[in-house]
């Protein structure tokens, strides 16, 4: 059902995008500005796939129950997020079939050159994988801290969308720009990286941030299993 509904938004969103730029001219291709768009598809997907990772288990009293077993509260938080990333990223392998679906039956090769450059097709994907390891260990901190999973999905899209808005608070409320904080500037690194200008830091960043949050997450169900 979670698949079904984001491969019915996500195409939706993909051949919207293709048929705006066959009625009319646009700065970039297609594909970057579908990428643009990943996420807005990211605060469904995400806290969909998360909410029910910890939350139900506290909830019935699963949770301590396994951890009066020799499981440890490493393998269990490393299992459950390892099994959502492979979701996350089979989701977004549906890219893929549009793209080849686009391909096939709407464009020529010199089109289909200019809409899939290799600068928006991986510069996209590498930006999506990235922020989607970052997202997906927030949404299962939000799991822990709650035995309701509406609240922790709703806890999810709030701290998402609040991680993503931050910068343009600051520079709203005309606080001095912090080159320290270029890697965490999600929507213009977002659309530096379909541009083409991939940069390392931000990786980087998203990798320490959701090691963090994981260790955090360990630590959270490990004192409430005391």
């Amino acid at each position: 059902m979670l698949f079904a509904l984001f491969y019915l938004v996500s195409g939706a969103f993909y051949f919207s995008v293709f048929r705006l730029a066959s009625m009319e001219p646009q700065r970039y291709s297609p594909l970057q500005l579908f990428w643009e768009m990943q996420w807005l598809l990211n605060l469904i997907w995400v806290p969909l796939l998360t909410m029910r990772l910890i939350a139900p288990d506290r909830n019935r009293g699963l949770l301590e129950s396994a951890l009066a077993t020799p499981t440890t509260p490493a393998a269990i938080v490393m299992g459950k997020y390892l099994s959502v990333l492979y979701l996350y990223i089979l989701g977004w392998l549906s890219v893929g079939v549009y793209m080849l679906i686009s391909r096939l039956t709407a464009l020529n090769a010199a089109d289909a050159a200019i809409a899939f450059s290799p600068s928006a097709v991986w510069g996209g994907a590498i930006f999506c994988l990235s922020s989607g390891v970052f997202f997906l260990s927030l949404g299962l901190w939000c799991s822990s801290l709650t035995r309701n999973t509406i609240i922790a999905g709703g806890l999810t899209v709030c701290l998402m969308l609040l991680y993503m808005m931050l910068p343009t608070m600051f520079e709203q409320a005309a606080v001095h720009h912090v080159g320290a904080l270029n890697p965490f500037n999600h929507l213009e690194n977002l659309s530096d990286y379909v541009s083409g200008e991939i940069s390392i830091s931000m990786v980087v960043a998203h990798f320490i941030m959701s090691a963090i949050l994981l260790f955090t997450t360990m630590l959270s169900i490990e004192h409430k299993a005391e």
